[in-house]
């Protein structure tokens, strides 16, 4: 029997991929995108047969068995529907479509969310906004920092704690696959799962949706140590575009999402010092509380310190960075702002550079900053008081090339970085509270970077990894 020609046509860009069978007859069209495809196949002496609607999802195989019939090439057998398929050689749960995704109740719009419904999959916490702790969870008994994290195939491990960096927002979203076991050695690096997050390319058609989210504290309880409901305004909104460059050959896809949240952070019940307390008085308290002299070993007498005994400088931290005792129980309760910005954006194009060579590149960015009211080494908000700030970014280049029907080389180059940095408005210095100390009044901060670099291709394996810290 003669070979057979095979094409492939994707009905959502107009792609086509051709290849041609084996002897025997069997044939492969590796590594194709995602989506819903025609196969058509023609042999010198049969009828052309096309066979519609074939779905195919992230990380799977699908097998269409078709058969040909003795006739003229110029007539057409066509079969119509979601042809019978057979996944294989992923041993792997957790598919789920953004479509279904969309229509879910996803407090927070973080897509890792999802990942709990998954069996197996227990103690999943994402962040929001960013932060240094990522996203993580234990799958099948294995450590929260032994997740592999992908965007788009490539590395997106945040390597502060090794948790996921931030994915793209479920609008930007095509698909996204856990695999909680068996999986191939092509991921390595970590044991506990492998979760690869595929953004959407761009259509023959330009399409596009625009959304906001509001929530508010109109229908929430109150704190039971608080007056009133926490004051919450918070909204995501943004957009998405896509469409072609060429048609059936280049396509581009855009996305933002934006989220303003304000709201306030409290913190009741801190025991501080009262008036009598700041000059040495603590007859208020049992005897067995009194403070002990060190020189003595014995508690001061009636719980009195003397002036003499009170280091100045301790008495001036006390009576600048603490406040006095604000309710009846004589402790210290506070609501402070505790507002956050963030803005993500994702640029995707992809382009057919022959009917087999297919190139794709996407942009991630990713900007996060917040106050922290009491998130500092004190509960007290003057003192605690911390800015953070979040950054991320994600390059990635996919080239897929089939050589030939037996020979696919895939090329993949990723970057991506992480910066945290954390600082404190305080500006004070030793001298600031008659300290005869003259020290510098660099407030306290802490600058973390996280880079790294890694080109990786399927029939070997190049990783490099750089990381500073400043």
């Amino acid at each position: 029997m003669s070979k057979i020609t095979l094409t492939l046509r994707n009905m959502a860009t107009g792609e086509v991929r051709s290849t041609q069978s084996e002897d025997s007859g069997d044939y492969l069209s590796p590594a194709a995108p995602t989506g819903r495809y025609v196969i058509a196949a023609e042999a010198t002496g049969f009828k052309r047969v096309v066979r519609g609607l074939i779905t195919l999802d992230v990380n799977q195989n699908a097998r269409v068995d078709l058969t040909l019939q003795l006739g003229s090439v110029n007539e057409v057998v066509q079969v119509t529907g979601d042809a019978p398929r057979s996944i294989h050689a992923t041993f792997s749960l957790g598919l789920l479509w953004m479509r279904r995704v969309q229509e879910l109740p996803l407090n927070g719009r973080n897509v890792y969310d999802l990942m709990q419904l998954t069996p197996g999959t227990v103690n999943v916490n994402t962040s929001l906004t960013g932060s240094n702790d990522a996203n993580n969870l234990n799958v099948n008994g294995n450590r929260i920092r032994e997740n592999n994290f992908f965007l788009d195939g490539a590395f997106n491990n945040s390597l502060f704690r090794n948790g996921g960096n931030m994915a793209p927002n479920p609008d930007a979203v095509e698909e996204f696959h856990l695999i909680t076991s068996n999986f191939d050695a092509e991921y390595g690096r970590l044991p506990g799962s492998v979760m690869n997050v595929v953004t959407k390319s761009g259509t023959n058609g330009f399409h596009g949706t625009l959304f906001d989210f509001l929530r508010n504290d109109s229908l929430n309880a109150r704190n039971f140590f608080l007056g009133a409901a926490t004051p919450l305004k918070r909204n995501q909104f943004g957009g998405t575009l896509g469409g072609p460059v060429v048609k059936n050959r280049t396509f581009f896809f855009l996305s933002y999402q934006g989220l303003r949240l304000r709201t306030s952070s409290s913190e009741n019940g801190i025991i501080v010092p009262t008036a009598a307390m700041r000059q040495g008085d603590f007859s208020a308290l049992a005897p067995s509380k009194w403070p002990i002299d060190p020189r003595t070993g014995k508690a001061f007498a009636n719980g009195m310190i003397p002036s003499s005994r009170l280091d100045p400088v301790a008495t001036q931290i006390l009576n600048k960075l603490v406040p006095l005792p604000n309710n009846a129980a004589g402790t210290y309760t506070d609501l402070e702002s505790a507002p956050v910005n963030n803005d993500q954006g994702i640029a995707r194009i992809d382009h057919q550079i022959t009917n087999s060579n297919k190139i794709s590149g996407t942009l991630f960015i990713d900007r996060t900053n917040g106050t922290l009211p009491f998130g500092g080494i004190s509960n007290i908000a003057n003192y605690g008081l911390t800015a953070t700030n979040y950054k991320q970014e994600n390059v990635v280049v996919n080239d897929t090339w089939s050589i030939a029907p037996t020979l696919l080389n895939e090329a993949r180059f990723s970057y991506t970085r992480n910066l945290y940095a954390t600082t404190t408005p305080i500006r004070t210095s030793w001298p600031d509270f008659g300290s005869q100390v003259t020290l510098g009044a660099t407030p306290i901060s802490a600058n973390l970077r996280n880079v790294v670099f890694g080109p990786m291709c399927t029939r070997w394996k190049m990783r490099r990894t750089k990381t500073g810290k400043y």
